[in-house]
């Protein structure tokens, strides 16, 4: 969910004037242009560090789906209905990532 989104609905939900909605999401997106050139000089830095760090995000991500997603959908499917989702759900990304 974008943050402008998550920080504008419960103002609204809550009796906030469609300006000040507004101008709190907007507000929420300021900092990223004003980071992007700072960060767009220390790309070099952090090169050598990119494999590390996506190896990293790999195995977080995969660490959430055994620990968070599997027991939660073992609780709704069986097994074997879980096992061909994850097929297929594989499948289908290296099929994109060989057609890219």
């Amino acid at each position: 969910m974008p943050e402008g989104l998550a920080v504008a609905l419960p103002m609204r939900a809550a009796g906030a004037p469609f300006w000040k909605c507004f101008l709190f999401a907007f507000l929420t997106s300021l900092p990223q242009p004003i980071a992007a050139v700072p960060a767009s000089l220390l790309v070099w830095l952090f090169n050598p560090l990119m494999l590390p760090f996506l190896g990293f995000a790999a195995g977080a991500m995969m660490y959430l789906v055994v620990v968070e997603l599997i027991p939660d959908a073992l609780e709704t499917r069986s097994a074997s209905q879980i096992a061909w989702s994850f097929m297929f759900g594989f499948g289908l990304m290296a099929l994109v990532q060989v057609a890219l």
